[in-house]
């Protein structure tokens, strides 16, 4: 049976903000892709739809009271393995922007680091 603190959790992830989420479809030199513009950077919906699965799912496992980063909160070593260092990268921003849009309960503890590190939101 899953304890008080992770059912309020669970309950606070926000999979309806998610399923809101509007893409963009930019036509390049070879088609269009479908993906979304974060500054600089275009990262594609596959992305954050891997992002999302395993994130989403991976804040019910991780130790509550510590800091975590992307790779631990991603909580699939094998899957986080194979992606290429471009990919992993897309993914910390794909969770940047989970947080900073309040689909999850997490906050950035050190906002101006490269290597973000966040914490579980318990209220």
């Amino acid at each position: 049976m899953a304890m008080k603190s992770e059912i309020d959790i669970a309950a606070r992830i926000r999979h309806d903000l998610f399923a809101a989420v509007k893409y963009e479809n930019p036509q390049g030199r070879k088609g269009g892709v479908i993906g979304m513009q974060l500054g600089p950077h275009f990262v594609f919906r596959w992305i954050f739809l891997e992002a999302w699965k395993h994130i989403s799912a991976g804040i019910l496992t991780v130790n509550m009271g510590d800091f975590h980063s992307s790779e631990e909160l991603f909580n699939d070593a094998e899957t986080w393995a194979g992606h290429d260092i471009g990919t992993r990268i897309a993914i910390g921003r794909c969770l940047v922007y989970f947080v900073t849009h309040k689909m999850l309960p997490l906050q950035c503890v050190n906002p101006g680091g490269s290597n973000k590190l966040y914490g579980v939101i318990y209220q």
